[in-house]
């Protein structure tokens, strides 16, 4: 993580400003040097692209302080989703977190809805912690799909009452 601390530049960022502009959304992962995350979140300013924040880590995330007015504004005190949790065979950890973000991107990507990302999100880390890998080297359409129908058609959106 060092290696991205230290190439994620903020001028390298700079560099890609055009493509950034049209980017449907922007995510940023606290691996980034806090000055290269806010100069990835300064770029989207004026082409209203949302941000996303991927905190890696409890100590990374604090990194999200000084780019939070930038972060998608979504409150878990007024909404939130409860999804299900697949059984899986766990042969590794590494990466689940990142199959999981990745798998929601391309789905929010590709104009699919936030309760039918997440369940592709989950279905991919599913699918990345059975394996020795850091992340499969295939997936099974048949198994992620089936596996994306037991987490969606289980997900329920949960009212939180506030306690002020």
């Amino acid at each position: 993580m060092e290696a991205i601390e230290m190439f994620l530049t903020l001028e390298w960022i700079q560099q890609f400003k055009n493509t950034i502009h049209f980017a449907f959304l922007l995510m940023v992962d606290a691996n980034l040097s806090p000055p290269a995350l806010e100069v990835s979140c300064q770029l989207v300013i004026e082409s209203n692209v949302p941000v996303g924040f991927e905190p890696v880590s409890i100590a990374k995330s604090k990194r999200i302080a000084p780019i939070v007015k930038y972060v998608l504004d979504r409150s878990p005190n007024f909404l939130a989703m409860h999804f299900l949790a697949l059984l899986a065979s766990v042969v590794r950890l590494t990466r689940a977190c990142d199959c999981l973000v990745s798998g929601m991107l391309v789905s929010i990507s590709t104009s699919l809805d936030m309760m039918q990302s997440v369940a592709i999100g989950i279905a991919a880390a599913k699918a990345s912690v059975e394996v020795d890998s850091n992340v499969p080297s295939q997936f099974s359409l048949p198994t992620i799909t089936g596996d994306v129908m037991i987490v969606y058609s289980a997900a329920k959106l949960l009212q939180h009452q506030s306690k002020l």
